[in-house]
Protein backbone atom coordinates (compact mmCIF):
# COMPACT_ATOMS: atom_id res chain seq x y z
CA UNK A 1 0.00 0.00 0.00
CA UNK A 2 3.29 2.61 0.78
CA UNK A 3 4.62 1.76 -2.39
CA UNK A 4 1.48 2.32 -3.91
CA UNK A 5 0.60 5.85 -2.48
CA UNK A 6 4.36 6.66 -3.47
CA UNK A 7 3.44 6.16 -7.02
CA UNK A 8 0.14 7.44 -7.07
CA UNK A 9 0.76 10.51 -5.07
CA UNK A 10 2.58 12.78 -7.33
CA UNK A 11 -0.13 12.39 -9.55
CA UNK A 12 -2.39 13.96 -7.31
CA UNK A 13 -0.49 16.58 -6.10
CA UNK A 14 0.20 17.48 -10.28
CA UNK A 15 -3.51 17.92 -10.95
CA UNK A 16 -4.40 19.36 -7.44
CA UNK A 17 -1.95 21.53 -7.28
CA UNK A 18 -3.26 24.06 -10.22
CA UNK A 19 -6.85 23.99 -9.16
CA UNK A 20 -5.36 25.03 -5.28
CA UNK A 21 -3.26 27.98 -7.10
CA UNK A 22 -6.15 28.96 -9.04
CA UNK A 23 -8.51 29.12 -5.91
CA UNK A 24 -5.78 30.75 -4.12
CA UNK A 25 -5.64 33.14 -6.48
CA UNK A 26 -9.35 33.92 -6.69
CA UNK A 27 -9.44 34.65 -2.94
CA UNK A 28 -7.40 37.95 -2.85
CA UNK A 29 -8.92 39.23 -6.68
CA UNK A 30 -12.57 38.38 -5.02
CA UNK A 31 -11.43 40.71 -2.16
CA UNK A 32 -10.00 43.15 -4.36
CA UNK A 33 -12.89 43.19 -5.98
CA UNK A 34 -15.17 43.94 -3.32
CA UNK A 35 -12.56 46.42 -2.14
CA UNK A 36 -12.81 48.12 -5.31
CA UNK A 37 -16.39 48.69 -5.05
CA UNK A 38 -16.59 49.93 -1.71
CA UNK A 39 -13.79 52.98 -2.61
CA UNK A 40 -16.04 53.52 -5.71
CA UNK A 41 -19.36 53.75 -3.44
CA UNK A 42 -17.98 55.56 -0.93
CA UNK A 43 -15.89 57.95 -3.79
CA UNK A 44 -20.20 58.37 -5.08
CA UNK A 45 -21.32 59.24 -1.90
CA UNK A 46 -18.50 61.84 -1.22
CA UNK A 47 -19.44 63.17 -4.65
CA UNK A 48 -23.51 63.11 -3.49
CA UNK A 49 -22.52 65.03 -0.25
CA UNK A 50 -20.41 67.85 -2.14
CA UNK A 51 -22.92 68.43 -4.37
CA UNK A 52 -25.50 69.26 -1.82
CA UNK A 53 -22.83 70.99 0.24
CA UNK A 54 -22.05 73.42 -3.30
CA UNK A 55 -25.86 73.65 -3.83
CA UNK A 56 -25.81 75.10 -0.21
CA UNK A 57 -23.18 77.00 -1.29
CA UNK A 58 -24.77 78.33 -4.48
CA UNK A 59 -27.78 79.40 -2.47
CA UNK A 60 -25.10 81.84 -0.16
CA UNK A 61 -23.93 83.28 -2.78
CA UNK A 62 -26.91 84.10 -4.47
CA UNK A 63 -28.41 85.56 -1.10
CA UNK A 64 -24.88 87.60 -0.58
CA UNK A 65 -25.30 88.43 -4.06
CA UNK A 66 -29.53 90.13 -3.39
CA UNK A 67 -28.35 91.78 -0.52
CA UNK A 68 -25.13 93.45 -1.82
CA UNK A 69 -22.82 91.45 0.67
CA UNK A 70 -22.27 88.71 2.90
CA UNK A 71 -24.36 89.65 6.14
CA UNK A 72 -21.06 89.09 8.43
CA UNK A 73 -18.88 91.53 5.93
CA UNK A 74 -17.33 88.11 4.22
CA UNK A 75 -16.94 87.10 0.86
CA UNK A 76 -19.10 84.30 0.00
CA UNK A 77 -18.07 80.87 0.64
CA UNK A 78 -15.83 79.04 -2.33
CA UNK A 79 -17.12 76.18 -4.20
CA UNK A 80 -15.29 73.06 -3.15
CA UNK A 81 -14.79 71.08 -6.93
CA UNK A 82 -16.59 68.05 -6.45
CA UNK A 83 -13.69 65.97 -8.46
CA UNK A 84 -12.00 65.96 -5.02
CA UNK A 85 -13.55 62.71 -4.34
CA UNK A 86 -11.44 61.57 -7.34
CA UNK A 87 -8.28 61.77 -6.63
CA UNK A 88 -5.97 58.79 -7.11
CA UNK A 89 -4.06 57.03 -3.86
CA UNK A 90 -0.86 56.15 -5.74
CA UNK A 91 0.83 55.21 -3.24
CA UNK A 92 0.18 54.91 0.63
CA UNK A 93 3.41 53.56 1.49
CA UNK A 94 6.73 56.04 1.25
CA UNK A 95 6.63 58.22 -0.86
CA UNK A 96 2.72 58.86 -0.19
CA UNK A 97 1.54 60.60 -3.16
CA UNK A 98 -2.01 61.50 -4.17
CA UNK A 99 -3.06 62.61 -8.46
CA UNK A 100 -5.92 64.56 -9.02
CA UNK A 101 -6.90 65.33 -12.54
CA UNK A 102 -8.41 68.41 -13.56
CA UNK A 103 -7.33 70.35 -10.41
CA UNK A 104 -7.24 73.22 -11.84
CA UNK A 105 -9.06 75.03 -15.05
CA UNK A 106 -7.31 76.12 -18.22
CA UNK A 107 -8.18 80.02 -17.28
CA UNK A 108 -6.46 79.21 -13.73
CA UNK A 109 -3.39 77.71 -15.53
CA UNK A 110 -2.90 80.19 -18.46
CA UNK A 111 -2.97 82.98 -15.79
CA UNK A 112 -0.77 81.79 -13.28
CA UNK A 113 1.69 80.93 -16.32
CA UNK A 114 1.34 84.48 -17.84
CA UNK A 115 1.93 86.22 -14.25
CA UNK A 116 5.00 84.16 -13.76
CA UNK A 117 6.36 85.49 -17.16
CA UNK A 118 6.49 89.06 -16.06
CA UNK A 119 9.36 87.71 -13.24
CA UNK A 120 10.87 84.73 -14.60
CA UNK A 121 14.81 84.28 -13.54
CA UNK A 122 17.30 81.53 -13.92
CA UNK A 123 16.44 78.53 -11.35
CA UNK A 124 18.50 77.79 -8.29
CA UNK A 125 18.59 75.05 -5.62
CA UNK A 126 17.32 76.65 -2.34
CA UNK A 127 20.52 77.41 0.04
CA UNK A 128 22.58 78.30 -3.29
CA UNK A 129 23.21 81.80 -4.49
CA UNK A 130 24.66 80.18 -7.67
CA UNK A 131 22.84 78.14 -10.51
CA UNK A 132 24.09 74.14 -9.85
CA UNK A 133 24.22 71.90 -12.75
CA UNK A 134 21.34 69.77 -11.05
CA UNK A 135 18.56 72.27 -12.17
CA UNK A 136 18.05 74.39 -15.58
CA UNK A 137 14.94 76.18 -15.73
CA UNK A 138 13.32 79.28 -15.61
CA UNK A 139 11.40 80.32 -12.41
CA UNK A 140 9.57 82.75 -9.86
CA UNK A 141 8.24 82.88 -6.68
CA UNK A 142 5.01 85.32 -6.33
CA UNK A 143 5.37 87.54 -3.44
CA UNK A 144 2.56 87.78 -0.50
CA UNK A 145 1.09 90.37 -2.30
CA UNK A 146 0.22 89.16 -5.26
CA UNK A 147 -1.40 86.07 -3.16
CA UNK A 148 -3.83 88.60 -1.16
CA UNK A 149 -4.81 90.73 -4.11
CA UNK A 150 -4.35 88.57 -7.13
CA UNK A 151 -8.37 86.59 -7.21
CA UNK A 152 -7.05 84.08 -9.58
CA UNK A 153 -4.23 83.07 -7.76
CA UNK A 154 -5.80 83.53 -4.20
CA UNK A 155 -8.64 80.99 -5.63
CA UNK A 156 -6.05 78.76 -6.49
CA UNK A 157 -4.41 78.71 -3.14
CA UNK A 158 -7.35 77.88 -1.12
CA UNK A 159 -7.95 75.03 -3.75
CA UNK A 160 -4.75 73.24 -2.89
CA UNK A 161 -5.23 74.04 1.07
CA UNK A 162 -8.83 72.52 1.19
CA UNK A 163 -7.11 69.55 -1.06
CA UNK A 164 -4.20 68.97 1.85
CA UNK A 165 -6.84 70.11 4.67
CA UNK A 166 -3.29 72.23 5.96
CA UNK A 167 -4.24 75.95 6.82
CA UNK A 168 -3.46 78.47 4.52
CA UNK A 169 -0.88 79.92 6.43
CA UNK A 170 1.58 76.82 6.07
CA UNK A 171 2.49 77.22 3.15
CA UNK A 172 5.53 79.15 1.64
CA UNK A 173 5.25 81.31 -1.47
CA UNK A 174 3.81 79.88 -4.39
CA UNK A 175 5.89 78.88 -7.58
CA UNK A 176 6.21 78.56 -11.40
CA UNK A 177 8.79 76.92 -13.18
CA UNK A 178 8.83 76.89 -17.13
CA UNK A 179 10.88 74.11 -18.93
CA UNK A 180 12.34 74.40 -22.28
CA UNK A 181 13.26 71.17 -24.46
CA UNK A 182 16.41 70.14 -22.89
CA UNK A 183 15.80 71.84 -19.43
CA UNK A 184 15.22 69.26 -16.88
CA UNK A 185 15.74 68.61 -13.02
CA UNK A 186 17.79 66.06 -11.15
CA UNK A 187 17.31 63.63 -8.35
CA UNK A 188 16.85 65.74 -5.24
CA UNK A 189 14.97 66.14 -2.31
CA UNK A 190 12.43 69.17 -0.99
CA UNK A 191 12.88 68.77 2.51
CA UNK A 192 14.79 66.90 5.63
CA UNK A 193 15.13 67.63 9.32
CA UNK A 194 16.79 71.55 8.49
CA UNK A 195 13.79 73.17 6.21
CA UNK A 196 10.69 70.94 7.57
CA UNK A 197 8.27 71.07 4.34
CA UNK A 198 5.73 68.22 5.29
CA UNK A 199 4.85 67.92 1.66
CA UNK A 200 4.95 69.49 -2.00
CA UNK A 201 1.56 70.45 -3.97
CA UNK A 202 2.41 71.14 -7.67
CA UNK A 203 -0.03 71.08 -10.78
CA UNK A 204 1.06 71.03 -14.42
CA UNK A 205 -0.09 74.12 -16.05
CA UNK A 206 0.01 72.80 -19.59
CA UNK A 207 0.51 69.86 -21.88
CA UNK A 208 3.36 68.60 -22.58
CA UNK A 209 4.01 66.39 -26.01
CA UNK A 210 6.93 64.55 -24.95
CA UNK A 211 8.82 64.21 -21.73
CA UNK A 212 9.11 66.14 -18.66
CA UNK A 213 7.42 63.68 -16.59
CA UNK A 214 8.05 63.52 -12.65
CA UNK A 215 9.15 60.52 -11.75
CA UNK A 216 9.35 58.82 -8.03
CA UNK A 217 11.55 56.10 -8.21
CA UNK A 218 11.11 54.85 -4.58
CA UNK A 219 7.69 53.88 -5.44
CA UNK A 220 8.44 51.57 -7.62
CA UNK A 221 11.84 50.24 -5.75
CA UNK A 222 10.00 46.69 -5.21
CA UNK A 223 9.49 46.26 -8.62
CA UNK A 224 11.62 47.87 -11.47
CA UNK A 225 14.62 46.57 -12.57
CA UNK A 226 16.19 49.62 -11.67
CA UNK A 227 18.58 49.94 -8.84
CA UNK A 228 16.52 51.11 -5.72
CA UNK A 229 17.87 54.92 -4.84
CA UNK A 230 17.22 57.30 -2.15
CA UNK A 231 18.67 60.71 -0.76
CA UNK A 232 21.23 58.71 2.07
CA UNK A 233 23.26 56.90 -0.86
CA UNK A 234 24.74 59.72 -3.15
CA UNK A 235 26.08 62.91 -2.45
CA UNK A 236 23.81 66.22 -2.79
CA UNK A 237 26.03 67.91 -5.95
CA UNK A 238 26.71 64.54 -7.54
CA UNK A 239 23.19 62.76 -7.81
CA UNK A 240 22.52 59.81 -10.16
CA UNK A 241 21.69 60.64 -14.40
CA UNK A 242 18.07 60.81 -14.57
CA UNK A 243 18.33 59.24 -18.21
CA UNK A 244 17.85 55.84 -17.32
CA UNK A 245 15.45 56.10 -14.83
CA UNK A 246 13.26 57.94 -17.11
CA UNK A 247 13.73 56.22 -20.37
CA UNK A 248 12.76 52.77 -17.81
CA UNK A 249 9.12 51.76 -18.51
CA UNK A 250 8.88 50.40 -14.81
CA UNK A 251 10.02 53.52 -12.90
CA UNK A 252 7.07 55.20 -12.01
CA UNK A 253 6.18 58.15 -13.70
CA UNK A 254 3.82 61.02 -13.55
CA UNK A 255 3.18 62.93 -17.33
CA UNK A 256 2.62 66.46 -17.52
CA UNK A 257 -1.48 67.15 -18.25
CA UNK A 258 -3.17 70.76 -17.90
CA UNK A 259 -4.92 70.74 -14.48
CA UNK A 260 -3.25 67.36 -12.92
CA UNK A 261 -2.25 67.73 -9.47
CA UNK A 262 0.05 66.42 -7.51
CA UNK A 263 0.64 66.04 -3.87
CA UNK A 264 3.37 64.06 -1.87
CA UNK A 265 4.21 63.93 1.40
CA UNK A 266 8.12 64.28 2.29
CA UNK A 267 7.95 62.79 5.88
CA UNK A 268 6.63 60.08 7.16
CA UNK A 269 3.90 60.43 9.59
CA UNK A 270 6.47 60.83 12.41
CA UNK A 271 8.00 63.73 10.95
CA UNK A 272 11.32 61.74 10.05
CA UNK A 273 12.00 63.07 6.63
CA UNK A 274 11.04 59.98 3.73
CA UNK A 275 14.67 59.36 1.77
CA UNK A 276 12.01 57.66 -0.91
CA UNK A 277 10.77 61.32 -1.56
CA UNK A 278 13.48 61.47 -3.93
CA UNK A 279 12.13 62.94 -6.87
CA UNK A 280 13.01 64.31 -10.73
CA UNK A 281 11.92 65.98 -13.54
CA UNK A 282 12.84 64.53 -16.82
CA UNK A 283 14.45 66.17 -19.78
CA UNK A 284 12.08 68.07 -21.85
CA UNK A 285 11.71 66.53 -25.00
CA UNK A 286 9.37 68.11 -27.43
CA UNK A 287 7.50 71.40 -26.45
CA UNK A 288 7.58 73.14 -23.23
CA UNK A 289 6.55 72.09 -19.30
CA UNK A 290 5.06 74.67 -16.91
CA UNK A 291 4.11 73.93 -13.05
CA UNK A 292 3.41 75.76 -10.01
CA UNK A 293 3.91 74.68 -6.52
CA UNK A 294 3.37 75.54 -3.19
CA UNK A 295 5.52 73.72 -0.20
CA UNK A 296 3.49 73.13 3.22
CA UNK A 297 5.34 73.03 6.61
CA UNK A 298 4.63 71.59 9.29
CA UNK A 299 4.05 74.93 11.24
CA UNK A 300 2.72 78.17 9.69
CA UNK A 301 5.55 79.92 7.41
CA UNK A 302 6.06 82.79 9.39
CA UNK A 303 7.36 81.02 12.38
CA UNK A 304 10.55 79.29 9.83
CA UNK A 305 11.40 76.19 11.32
CA UNK A 306 11.19 76.81 15.23
CA UNK A 307 9.10 73.63 15.82
CA UNK A 308 10.09 71.06 13.69
CA UNK A 309 14.32 72.01 14.47
CA UNK A 310 13.28 72.24 17.99
CA UNK A 311 11.69 68.87 18.59
CA UNK A 312 12.75 67.01 15.87
CA UNK A 313 16.00 67.45 14.92
CA UNK A 314 18.57 64.26 14.78
CA UNK A 315 15.45 61.63 14.97
CA UNK A 316 13.45 60.32 17.32
CA UNK A 317 15.84 59.77 19.41
CA UNK A 318 17.46 62.91 20.14
CA UNK A 319 13.94 64.30 20.96
CA UNK A 320 13.24 61.83 23.55
CA UNK A 321 16.88 62.70 24.93
CA UNK A 322 15.44 66.49 25.13
CA UNK A 323 12.35 65.19 26.68
CA UNK A 324 13.65 63.08 28.82
CA UNK A 325 17.29 64.15 30.18
CA UNK A 326 19.10 62.34 33.01
CA UNK A 327 17.44 64.11 36.01
CA UNK A 328 14.20 63.27 34.66
CA UNK A 329 13.13 61.23 37.67
CA UNK A 330 14.02 64.13 40.29
CA UNK A 331 12.70 66.88 37.65
CA UNK A 332 9.25 64.76 37.77
CA UNK A 333 9.13 64.91 41.80
CA UNK A 334 10.54 68.11 42.23
CA UNK A 335 7.38 69.00 39.25
CA UNK A 336 4.86 66.93 41.18
CA UNK A 337 6.02 68.30 44.57
CA UNK A 338 5.45 72.35 43.01
CA UNK A 339 2.19 71.25 41.34
CA UNK A 340 0.80 69.84 44.82
CA UNK A 341 1.92 72.96 46.60
CA UNK A 342 0.19 75.09 43.61
CA UNK A 343 -3.06 72.92 44.04
CA UNK A 344 -2.81 73.73 47.56
CA UNK A 345 -2.10 77.27 47.24
CA UNK A 346 -4.91 77.54 44.96
CA UNK A 347 -7.26 75.57 47.23
CA UNK A 348 -6.66 78.75 49.79
CA UNK A 349 -6.64 81.30 47.59
CA UNK A 350 -10.66 79.80 46.10
CA UNK A 351 -11.53 79.92 49.99
CA UNK A 352 -10.59 83.39 50.52
CA UNK A 353 -12.20 84.32 47.37
CA UNK A 354 -15.47 82.69 48.61
CA UNK A 355 -15.26 84.49 52.01
CA UNK A 356 -14.48 88.22 49.87
CA UNK A 357 -17.68 87.04 47.78
CA UNK A 358 -19.84 86.25 51.15
CA UNK A 359 -18.84 90.00 52.57
CA UNK A 360 -19.56 91.18 48.89
CA UNK A 361 -22.99 89.99 49.51
CA UNK A 362 -23.45 90.99 52.80
CA UNK A 363 -22.18 94.49 51.63
CA UNK A 364 -24.72 94.45 48.75
CA UNK A 365 -27.48 93.28 51.26
CA UNK A 366 -26.75 96.44 53.80
CA UNK A 367 -26.86 99.01 50.51
CA UNK A 368 -30.15 97.51 49.26
CA UNK A 369 -31.44 97.93 52.86
CA UNK A 370 -29.81 101.42 53.02
CA UNK A 371 -31.24 102.28 49.70
CA UNK A 372 -34.84 101.19 51.16
CA UNK A 373 -34.36 102.96 53.92
CA UNK A 374 -33.25 105.95 52.56
CA UNK A 375 -36.59 105.18 49.61
CA UNK A 376 -39.31 105.07 52.62
CA UNK A 377 -37.45 108.67 55.32
CA UNK A 378 -37.82 110.51 51.35
CA UNK A 379 -41.54 108.90 50.99
CA UNK A 380 -42.18 110.08 55.14
CA UNK A 381 -40.27 113.87 54.26
CA UNK A 382 -43.15 114.47 51.52
CA UNK A 383 -46.25 113.14 53.14
CA UNK A 384 -44.86 115.30 56.19
CA UNK A 385 -44.41 118.25 53.85
CA UNK A 386 -48.21 117.56 52.96
CA UNK A 387 -49.67 117.18 55.79
CA UNK A 388 -47.87 120.78 57.42
CA UNK A 389 -49.06 122.14 53.32
CA UNK A 390 -52.76 121.26 54.30
CA UNK A 391 -52.35 121.97 58.03
CA UNK A 392 -52.18 125.50 57.87
CA UNK A 393 -55.53 126.69 55.87
CA UNK A 394 -57.14 124.25 58.66
CA UNK A 395 -55.17 126.06 61.69
CA UNK A 396 -56.22 129.10 59.87
CA UNK A 397 -60.17 127.91 60.00
CA UNK A 398 -59.63 126.58 63.64
CA UNK A 399 -58.75 130.40 64.76
CA UNK A 400 -61.72 132.00 62.97
CA UNK A 401 -64.18 129.58 64.09
CA UNK A 402 -62.97 129.66 67.58
CA UNK A 403 -63.23 133.45 67.99
CA UNK A 404 -66.64 133.41 66.56
CA UNK A 405 -67.55 130.37 69.53
CA UNK A 406 -65.62 133.21 71.63
CA UNK A 407 -68.09 136.43 70.81
CA UNK A 408 -71.16 134.10 71.23
CA UNK A 409 -70.01 132.64 74.32
CA UNK A 410 -69.54 136.03 75.15
CA UNK A 411 -73.53 136.81 73.84
CA UNK A 412 -75.09 133.83 75.71
CA UNK A 413 -73.34 135.27 79.06
CA UNK A 414 -74.79 138.46 78.50
CA UNK A 415 -78.39 136.93 77.25
CA UNK A 416 -78.15 135.17 80.58
CA UNK A 417 -77.36 138.10 82.59
CA UNK A 418 -80.59 139.75 81.15
CA UNK A 419 -82.64 137.09 81.93
CA UNK A 420 -82.11 136.83 85.41
CA UNK A 421 -82.24 140.77 85.90
CA UNK A 422 -85.93 139.97 83.90
CA UNK A 423 -86.70 137.07 86.32
CA UNK A 424 -85.50 139.10 88.85
CA UNK A 425 -87.82 142.07 87.69
CA UNK A 426 -90.47 139.58 87.63
CA UNK A 427 -90.48 138.52 90.97
CA UNK A 428 -90.83 142.12 91.91
CA UNK A 429 -93.54 143.10 89.74
CA UNK A 430 -92.19 146.20 88.25
CA UNK A 431 -96.37 147.86 89.20
CA UNK A 432 -98.16 146.01 85.82
CA UNK A 433 -101.05 144.22 85.27
CA UNK A 434 -99.82 140.58 86.32
CA UNK A 435 -101.22 138.80 83.32
CA UNK A 436 -99.93 141.00 80.87
CA UNK A 437 -96.13 141.11 82.53
CA UNK A 438 -96.08 137.88 82.19
CA UNK A 439 -97.23 137.57 78.64
CA UNK A 440 -94.00 139.85 77.97
CA UNK A 441 -91.75 137.96 80.02
CA UNK A 442 -92.88 134.92 78.15
CA UNK A 443 -92.07 136.36 74.88
CA UNK A 444 -88.96 137.92 75.90
CA UNK A 445 -87.80 134.14 77.00
CA UNK A 446 -89.03 133.30 73.59
CA UNK A 447 -86.81 135.93 71.87
CA UNK A 448 -90.38 137.07 70.20
CA UNK A 449 -90.07 140.73 71.12
CA UNK A 450 -87.19 143.01 70.75
CA UNK A 451 -85.68 144.71 73.12
CA UNK A 452 -87.45 147.66 72.26
CA UNK A 453 -90.96 146.36 72.81
CA UNK A 454 -89.50 144.96 76.39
Amino acid sequence: FGALMAQVLPFVVWFLLPLLNTAAAQVPQLELDAGRAYIDELLQQNERILQRLNATFAELERAYEAHGSSPVGASAPPIIPANFTHAKVQSFSTPRVFILDDFLTAEECVHILAEGEKIFEPSFVVGEAKQLPIRRSRSAIFPKSTERNDPIIKGVLKKMHQFAMVPFEYGENLQVAHYKPGDYYNFHKDSDSQVGRMMTFLVYLQDTEEGGETIFPGISRKTSKMPPINYHNFPKDNPPATAPYCDSPDVFKVKPKQGRAVLFFNHHPDLQADPYALHAACPVKKGTKAVTQRWIRFWPESMGNIFYRTFFEGGPQAACAKWNPPDFEARLKQAQAEGTAAKQELSKLRKKAKEVDATKQELQDVKEMLATAEAKLAAAEEMLATTEAKLAPAEATARKYRKEAEAAANRLDEQRQKNTELRASLAAGCGQPKKVWRKKVVKRANNEDSDDEL
